[in-house]
């Protein structure tokens, strides 16, 4: 709990920005974030994580994904031009 800090400062001053800095360092946030709003699993984590991972090699999954990324890339672009 005491490394966090240092961690992040870390991140801040290895990319330079704090825009950069701050969407590296949401990453791990993020991931809490999903594990806390997932109801507890129940048998196996092993079993879970191969289940998701073959459900996102689903091609409709997958394309899912690739609209969003596209959408999200080109919002950010679009933002970068403009302002």
């Amino acid at each position: 709990m005491m490394i966090y800090p240092a961690v992040y400062g870390a991140i801040f001053a290895a990319t330079g920005s704090y825009s950069t800095g701050f969407l590296f360092a949401a990453a791990p946030s993020f991931l809490a974030f999903l594990i806390f709003i997932r109801p507890p699993i129940q048998g196996a984590w092993i079993s879970s994580i191969g289940a998701n991972l073959v459900r996102a090699a689903q091609p409709i999954v997958l394309l899912q994904a690739v609209c969003i990324l596209g959408l999200g890339v080109s919002i950010g672009v679009a933002w970068d031009m403009f302002s």
